[in-house]
């Protein structure tokens, strides 16, 4: 007669028990058994019942569960998962920043759209003082003074021509366009003064 094959159960006994680093013995004995039990177990030819694989499972600092079907036993730390939730916050705080960022590069991509397109966009609140400067009064500055910064000339001189196109026949700027001039002509304004 061909004994009975090793059951998951019994293999799974014998390595916990390796892995805790006892012998049969040193299994059997706490818990009651005979030597001749324990071999049996783990050969298969015996199964033990829910009662005896739980205080097996606590003597080998397993899971009854593991020792009965192999299935892994997820266990919950308690610091770990705080750990993960701060992680999670601080990659939602982190991605709103982000679209943060995003919204004002966007918002600054369609300025500079829409100052090379010739329209200008009002991103500073208008201003109560006169407009002292006009479309002509800027050319004659970029004119005479515009070889000191030769990298403006060309952006300057495409301000300009937009500035001409949505300004009336005096030139004059309005108070959204005396900002934007004021952002844009910078360099020059303050060299010209």
């Amino acid at each position: 007669m061909k004994p009975p094959a090793f059951t998951g159960t019994g293999e799974r006994l014998a390595q916990a028990r390796r892995a805790a680093g006892l012998s049969r013995r040193e299994v059997a004995e706490p818990l009651g058994l005979r030597l001749w039990d324990v071999e049996q177990m783990e050969s298969g030819r015996a199964e033990p019942g829910d009662d005896l694989l739980k205080r097996i499972a606590d003597l080998l600092g397993c899971s009854p569960l593991w020792l009965r079907s192999g299935a892994a036993v997820v266990q919950f730390d308690e610091k770990r998962d705080a750990e993960l939730d701060e992680r999670e916050r601080l990659l939602d705080l982190r991605e709103q920043q982000l679209e943060q960022r995003a919204e004002e590069l966007l918002r600054r991509e369609q300025a500079l759209a829409a100052r090379e397109a010739g329209a200008a966009v009002a991103t500073a609140a208008p201003t109560s003082a006169p407009t002292r400067w006009n479309v002509e009064t800027l050319a004659h500055l970029v004119a005479v003074h515009g070889a000191r910064y030769p990298e403006h000339v060309g952006e300057w001189q495409a301000t300009l021509q937009a500035m001409r196109s949505v300004t009336g026949t005096d030139g004059a700027l309005t108070p959204q366009l005396e900002a934007l001039a004021r952002d844009v002509f910078a360099p020059l304004l303050r060299g010209a003064a």
